[in-house]
């Protein structure tokens, strides 16, 4: 007897497939009944899974797998929970990227505000330039003719599989950008929901810090010190604040009011480095007008306020150059693209080292962060009457 070997393709679309992820997800707990009712909520979940692992029924059983995984270990370890439709869909998607394109996943974690990756964001990947010819065919293609999806094609160009996928990588960030509803924040958003899918990121295992730190907890702990100290050392122009959003996951985020009517945010975002806590305080940015260029000095000379802002940019970075509490100070001219419209959007942050959480508590620390989070709001004034001066925000 002889053994005959064929070729044989299995009939992987008989295997209805997209029935099979939704049952897998409903048999792990990913989804209750009124979600799988939901034909919206099934068509993202399916777009997303086809986008990313494919069609092919053992990839899809390795991704439900690792959604129960992380499921059980972010319920051992008290971590949040994603509660509403977007955040599960969105989770669901990091977790698909996170499997079917690692490289991407892990940039994505390092820069969690995905619209406003730029040449920065290129030189420090080492990024290969495009080239003239380049520009004018991805300026033509809707997936990639806004700046942050140049980069994002730049990056899929560092591995060979990816570049073939560049499509529906494009496509699966413009479906994630999408999802999320109009007035919530997209770099808190997604930091918040990166941090449920991070329990399974290689990278982030490898690179453990030498000082382990549960940032959901310090920040409790922190919110529980700094309101009460905060609301008799805040300055007297400050009429109200809360806490913004209903989590804490790595930031906390403050919305505060002021006697003029302006309002604004100020975040809390504690990150460990060689060991130390450095405790950044600032915010996502500030929109000051809607612009028709991506040019961001071109931008504010067109509304007359170029100057203003160099005055306030000067006056911020002495600032920080004279105060012996600030150890780390970053400042972003940006433009960013929402929704197909642009808005230029400066941002700054002034960075605090401790040693450790109990410096961190003690009562010189407190009264560093909260002088520190006064002088913030008071420096973002500038920026805040920049906004009225161009109409973008009313008193």
């Amino acid at each position: 007897d002889k053994i005959i070997q064929l070729p044989f393709s299995m009939p992987i679309a008989s295997y209805q497939i997209d029935q099979f992820l939704i049952d897998s997800l409903e048999k792990i707990g990913y989804m209750d009944e009124r979600q799988k009712e939901n034909d919206e909520f099934i068509s993202a979940l399916t777009q997303i899974a086809n986008l990313t692992v494919g069609t092919n029924p053992r990839a899809r059983k390795r991704l439900c797998n690792t959604l129960s995984l992380i499921n059980i270990i972010n319920l051992a370890s008290e971590e949040s929970q994603a509660h509403e439709d977007f955040e599960s869909t969105i989770n669901f998607a990091l977790v698909c990227l996170q499997i079917a394109y690692p490289f991407i996943y892990n940039q994505l974690n390092k820069e969690p505000n995905f619209v406003e990756w730029d040449e920065e964001t290129a030189q420090r990947l080492k990024l290969k330039p495009l080239t003239e010819d380049e520009k004018n065919i991805l300026n033509s293609t809707e997936e990639f003719d806004e700046d942050w999806e140049k980069i994002l094609y730049r990056m899929c160009q560092k591995e060979t599989f990816i570049s073939r996928r560049v499509f529906q990588i494009s496509t699966l960030f413009n479906k994630v950008r999408s999802i999320i509803p109009e007035g919530k924040n997209l770099e808190d958003s997604m930091r918040d929901i990166l941090e449920l899918s991070s329990v399974t990121n290689l990278e982030a295992f490898d690179k453990q810090p030498v000082k382990d730190l549960n940032l959901n907890h310090l920040l409790k702990s922190f919110k529980s010190k700094f309101f009460p100290l905060f609301k008799e050392g805040k300055s007297e122009n400050i009429r109200t604040f809360e806490q913004h959003g209903a989590r804490i996951v790595k930031n906390l985020t403050l919305l505060y009011k002021k006697e003029n009517g302006l309002k604004h945010y100020i975040q809390f975002a504690p990150r460990v480095i060689d060991g130390k806590i450095l405790f950044w305080i600032g915010s996502g940015g500030i929109e000051l007008l809607n612009s028709e260029t991506k040019n961001f000095n071109e931008a504010l000379s067109n509304a007359g306020i170029l100057e203003q802002y160099n005055a306030f940019k000067s006056d911020v970075e002495q600032f920080q150059n004279d105060n012996p509490m600030i150890d780390k100070f970053e400042i972003y001219d940006s433009v960013i693209s929402w929704k197909k419209k642009l808005y230029v959007k400066p941002r700054f942050w002034f960075g605090i080292t401790f040693k450790n959480e109990a410096e961190l508590f003690s009562e010189e620390g407190m009264k560093k962060v909260i002088q520190i989070s006064n002088d913030f709001i008071q420096k973002s004034e500038t920026l805040l009457n920049l906004s009225v001066k161009t109409g973008y925000r009313n008193l």
